[in-house]
């Protein structure tokens, strides 16, 4: 009985020991997610920043900023403004 004892004891330590290293693992993870989180709120706030700028550009023209910005091969957009259509 005793041998039967011991084992639950050691086995109940080792549960123990586990599940106090995954609550230090999951400390960890959600401390990377933030961390990660903040990085991809900076990056999209520059993002926007620079788009901002870049259409505020060209003597405040954003049509030319919007086809300078277009990848090339794209057809540009038609303005209504625009006696007709722009070829790149």
């Amino acid at each position: 009985m005793q041998i039967l004892e011991d084992r639950v004891t050691e086995r109940t330590a080792e549960l123990l020991a586990a599940n106090e290293h995954l609550k230090r693992e999951i400390a960890e993870r959600k401390t990377a997610e933030r961390g990660l989180s903040r990085s991809a709120d900076n990056q999209l706030h520059r993002f926007g920043i620079s788009l901002v700028a870049s259409l505020t550009t060209a003597e405040n023209q954003p049509k030319d900023a919007l086809l300078a910005a277009l990848p090339i091969g794209t057809s540009p957009p038609h303005f209504e403004s625009d006696p007709e259509p722009r070829a790149l």
